[in-house]
C-alpha cells in the first residue's frame, strides 16, 4: 500500500514542484515541470522484498508466540471470557 501511494503521490504532485522563478535567470524561461520516472523493475523487487520480510516476522512471531508457556495459559482462558462476554451481551458484543 505505502508503494502504491509513494508512486501516486510521485506522478500527482512532482510535476508541480518549481526549481526556482527561472532556469536561466539572464533569459527568463520558465522552469518546465519535472515528469516522474519510476524504475519499475526495482519497484517491483523492493514490494517482493517487504512483502518477504512481512511475512517471515509475522511467521516468525507465531512460532514463538505459540511455543511460549504464556500462550499455553491464556488460550483456553480467552475462549472462556469470550464465552461469557457471549452470554452476557446476547451474542451481540
Amino acid at each position: 500500500m505505502g508503494i502504491v501511494c509513494g508512486i501516486a503521490g510521485a506522478m500527482l504532485y512532482v510535476p508541480f514542484y518549481r526549481l526556482g522563478a527561472t532556469s536561466v535567470p539572464q533569459t527568463g524561461t520558465p522552469v518546465p515541470p519535472f515528469t516522474p520516472v519510476i524504475d519499475w523493475a526495482r519497484t517491483d523487487t523492493m514490494a517482493l522484498a517487504v512483502a518477504i520480510a512481512l511475512l517471515l516476522a509475522e511467521a516468525l512471531l507465531l512460532l514463538q508466540m505459540t511455543r511460549s508457556r504464556i500462550f499455553e495459559e491464556l488460550g483456553p482462558r480467552l475462549i472462556q471470557l469470550r464465552d461469557r462476554l457471549f452470554a452476557a451481551t446476547g451474542g451481540s458484543f
